[in-house]
C-alpha cells in the first residue's frame, strides 16, 4: 500500500491545487470538488 500511496503523492497534488481553484473559483460549490 505504501508504493501505491507514494505513486497517487505526486498526482494528488496537481489535483488538489485543479479541484482548489475550482473551488476558489467557485464558493458556491457548484463545480464539483
Amino acid at each position: 500500500m505504501s508504493e501505491s500511496n507514494t505513486a497517487v503523492g505526486p498526482e494528488q497534488p496537481p489535483l488538489v491545487v485543479k479541484i482548489g481553484g475550482a473551488r476558489a473559483v467557485d464558493p458556491a460549490g457548484v463545480i464539483e470538488d
